[in-house]
């Protein structure tokens, strides 16, 4: 294995802007997240992360992992006013379209361009406050080295938290949940599935010559952070039928088409009464962690 070509390919595929449809920008993702964390009173799945989660705490030095191109920075920002921000990601587009928004916005944030498999910048020495990841840490292969690392530079009242798939590694589907998407495929419209036909495991080749780093250990996040944090809270989100079925077929649905949307709310429906019912695991969590 070539450890700089796949650095590469990993900097390219995050530096690309999805614009098509797909389950993480649909509308209803974030409205599934709220109802999943408990927001209630027009509470967004933030606010109420902060409050209920975060004990409504001030956050002013944070480190962001796996930060993309700064647009959830700034959304988190308007929530917790931080007073400084480090920001790292392993693509240079990424980095510089977040530092040229973020310079724009006047906003004291600094990012970086670094690889999470390796020791954290100079930049990132901290202390910070807060730490956190939105659907990255599933991309990192080096897990317990960062999360080492992030535990020494949390301040003693800091909270490290995530919104991540921690599923299947290398989106190796469960049978179960093979079973049950493709039982609900067969019933869709054709219109609906597209040329889209069965889920299925995903082989090796589609990893490596895309992003190798694609969910690599994301199977064993939540055991290895558990060695190194104190769970604070931990929120089962869920899209275990929805990742692999929807996420593939949402740029088919019309969301100003009321059947459209009763159908991709009804594979949500059955999601929640599954999972609830210990029937299947939630693959992705929002999950908040203090030092140990």
């Amino acid at each position: 294995m070539d450890a700089t070509k796949d650095r590469e390919k990993t900097s390219r595929a995050w530096a690309e802007i999805q614009t098509d449809r797909n389950l993480w920008n649909h509308p209803f993702t974030e409205r599934y997240i709220e109802r999943r964390v408990g927001a209630t009173g027009g509470r967004n799945w933030v606010q109420h992360m902060h409050a209920e989660m975060l004990g409504g705490a001030t956050f002013r030095r944070a480190l962001a992992l796996g930060c993309g191109a700064g647009g959830a920075d700034h959304s988190l920002n308007n929530q917790f006013g931080f007073e400084s921000l480090v920001g790292i990601d392993i693509s240079e587009g990424a980095i510089a379209a977040a530092q040229k928004a973020t310079d724009e916005a006047g906003l004291p944030f600094k990012y970086v361009v670094s690889d999470l498999n390796e020791p954290l910048p100079p930049e990132a020495e901290g202390p910070f406050d807060m730490v956190y990841a939105m659907a990255s840490i599933h991309h990192i292969e080096r897990l317990e080295p960062l999360f080492a690392q992030i535990s020494e530079r949390l301040t003693p009242d800091g909270r490290f938290w995530f919104l991540e798939y921690c599923g299947p590694s290398r989106f190796q589907w469960r049978q179960r949940v093979l079973e049950l998407s493709n039982r609900i495929l067969d019933v869709l419209p054709p219109e609906l599935k597209g040329p889209f036909e069965r889920v299925a495991r995903p082989s090796p080749d589609v990893f490596a010559n895309y992003d190798p780093s694609e969910s690599v250990r994301s199977a064993e996040i939540m055991d290895l952070v558990h060695l190194y944090f104190d769970e604070v809270a931990v929120r089962d989100l869920g899209f275990t039928l929805a990742q692999p079925l929807l996420n593939e077929i949402l740029r088919n649905f019309d969301d100003a088409n009321p059947l459209h949307t009763s159908i991709y709310r009804l594979v949500y429906l059955l999601e929640e009464t599954l999972m609830d019912h210990g029937v299947i695991e939630a693959d992705t969590k929002l999950a908040v962690f203090k030092r140990r």
